[in-house]
């Protein structure tokens, strides 16, 4: 399902906040999706080069920590100023935590 971030918000220009995702999601697999599924995707992204997403080279590249202040939000520090990355990160495909955490590639 597109667009499971209904808002966003840049505050102190460094600092993207998607927020408020969609009510009532399930996994294909009928599970409830719920935050950690964000947070472990954009973590496994930044931290395995041979991974590649949308917001691969920007969470690489651009962004210094990823957190998730509640259940319905997931904020992205950068270390510089770059806009263009809310397409990037907002149109990257999220992966179900519960089927299995993948170990570090080499």
């Amino acid at each position: 399902m597109p667009w499971l971030a209904t808002e966003y918000a840049w505050n102190a220009i460094t600092r993207l906040t998607l927020a408020k995702s969609a009510r009532h999601v399930k996994w294909s697999d009928g599970k409830p999706f719920h935050r950690p599924g964000r947070d472990y995707t954009f973590n496994l992204l930044k931290s395995n080069d041979a991974l590649i997403g949308t917001g691969s080279n920007v969470l690489r590249e651009y962004v210094d920590s990823i957190s998730a202040p509640d259940a319905s939000t997931v904020s992205f520090k950068f270390n510089t100023v770059y806009t263009l990355a809310l397409y990037d990160l907002a149109n990257q495909i999220i992966v179900p935590r519960h089927l299995g955490k993948m170990s570090r590639i080499p």
